[in-house]
């Protein structure tokens, strides 16, 4: 208050500053809470600076870090299709989807191309974002200096067999119109190509860090040439364990002709799986958030720029470590699985991702424990399947507010996360959870709703106060 005084609150700067900390106060208290609380010493928390721990005048009247939500950011893996028979992906990524390299050019010139434009076409209609992974190399294709015996899919391939085959890609795609609008709808073709899928891992790759590097450099070359809309999209890492982390941050230190990888790709991606568990209990959402705040720290530490963009390439939960041979999942509850789908949207689009992928959709193993359909009728919608729109109605139209040095989503010192969703001038929304614990929440005085992370849902025209658990709550009120 000291310094307030000595800051001539008379003068139009000063009053403008005051007003903006104000209204901030008002509008989201919660949020503006979080930046003086004390937070969790959980292992998921974000540790704090000693300027968020206590944050000056200056920083206070500081705009809030916000994230404006795209439907883009709601995506699925899908080997049948079926996500694409009905709106609401707003994003698809081929992996596992009979459309790898080895399945469109099994001979060499020979292009199988069937089954990628079905997938397009049915993207198409329902205006879903295609993005297609460059992997899996044909045996004709192999570079024979770097064989493994048998020759697999993994292999480094010829770097001219991969040229071509990218340039095969994207030409058809860039021009791809199975409606005959004329390039007028926004989501014609294959709007981003993938370098690879996990190549941090032997299990789907048998070269070294610096022959994808070069195949990182193939693809913004033929993109330059080809089709300049598209985007290029780093090969994802995997980061559940710790080499995997080294490994993925040693790729990014790489440079390919003088320039560091990053400056090849427009996004980096990671396949954001937690282990399957932490101190005797299930990994789940928060944990997978933790491997964001790593991958983040030693990208900034090899000076990799904060804004470029990171994708969630693949997730699920309860993967086993070492399971290569499809180790069952430990099961959880409907209501668990749920929750695992309206944190994980929400999260990530709080970390400010810009995509992200389940996997599956149409997942009909036990690998992992969170299913969007029902296993037993893989064309019935799983309570999961149900959150995955209902996620997107919570956020659809609206901006997730942090605090001026905080992300949205705020943990306070009981676990308990509050994000904030601003929709216009006068409509506000809360979502609490706990992953832990049950705790009370009493709602601001102007709530007019809430919603459970089930659907059910209740009016009212004043504060109340609510159960909160592991399945999220949405409250709206009134500014």
């Amino acid at each position: 208050m000291n310094r307030l005084k000595q800051g001539r609150l008379g003068s139009p700067v000063m009053r403008g500053a005051l007003t903006c900390a104000l209204a901030v106060a008002l509008i989201f208290p919660t949020a503006c809470a979080s930046a003086s609380s004390t937070p969790s010493s959980s292992p998921r928390a974000v540790a704090p600076t000693s300027a968020e721990a206590t944050p000056t005048v200056q920083a206070r009247v500081r705009k809030p870090i916000t994230v404006n939500v795209r439907r883009q950011l709601f995506g699925v893996h899908d080997a049948t299709m079926s996500s694409l028979t009905r709106p609401g992906v707003g994003a698809i990524r081929l992996w596992d989807a009979g459309v790898m390299w080895s399945d469109i050019e099994p001979t060499e010139g020979d292009f199988h191309w069937d089954r990628l434009d079905q997938y397009v076409e049915a993207a198409h209609a329902q205006h879903t974002e295609v993005t297609l992974v460059l992997a899996g190399t044909p045996a004709w294709a192999v570079d024979p200096n770097f064989a493994s015996s048998p020759v697999s899919l993994w292999d480094v391939p010829s770097r001219a067999a991969y040229r071509s085959y990218v340039t095969a890609v994207m030409s058809r795609y860039k021009a791809f119109d199975p409606d005959g609008a004329g390039g007028a709808a926004p989501y014609r073709g294959i709007a981003n190509y993938q370098v690879w899928n996990e190549p941090n891992i032997r299990t789907f790759w048998t070269g070294t860090p610096e022959q994808m590097a070069g195949l990182t450099q193939v693809v913004s070359q033929v993109r330059a040439k080809v089709d300049k809309g598209a985007k290029v999209i780093a090969p994802s890492m995997v980061l559940r364990l710790t080499y995997e982390m080294k490994a993925a941050a040693r790729f990014y230190r790489l440079k390919v002709s003088g320039r560091p990888i990053w400056k090849y790709v427009d996004a980096t991606a990671f396949s954001l799986y937690p282990v399957d568990q932490i101190n005797g209990r299930p990994a789940g959402p928060e944990d997978s958030m933790t491997l964001v705040r790593g991958i983040r720290a030693a990208l900034a530490k090899d000076k990799v720029p904060a804004s470029k963009p990171m994708w969630n390439a693949e997730v699920n939960y309860g993967y086993r470590t070492g399971g290569a041979g499809g180790t069952p999942a430990v099961p959880i509850s409907d209501e668990q699985q749920a929750a695992y789908v309206l944190r994980t949207y929400i999260l990530n689009a709080a970390q400010g991702l810009s995509r992200v992928f389940w996997y599956r959709y149409d997942l009909t193993a036990i690998t992992a424990n969170t299913h969007m359909v029902e296993l037993a009728s893989p064309s019935t919608m799983s309570l999961a399947g149900d959150a995955f729109y209902r996620v997107q109605k919570w956020l659809k139209g609206g901006t997730l507010v942090g605090t001026p040095t905080a992300r949205p989503c705020a943990k306070d010192r009981h676990g308990t996360y509050t994000c904030v969703i601003r929709y216009d001038r006068t409509h506000v929304g809360r979502v609490y959870w706990n992953p832990t614990k049950s705790v009370k929440k009493t709602t601001v005085k102007s709530t007019r709703s809430w919603e459970s992370g089930l659907g059910a849902h209740h009016t009212v025209k004043h504060k109340v106060t609510l159960k909160v658990n592991y399945l999220p709550t949405l409250v709206r009120s009134r500014s």
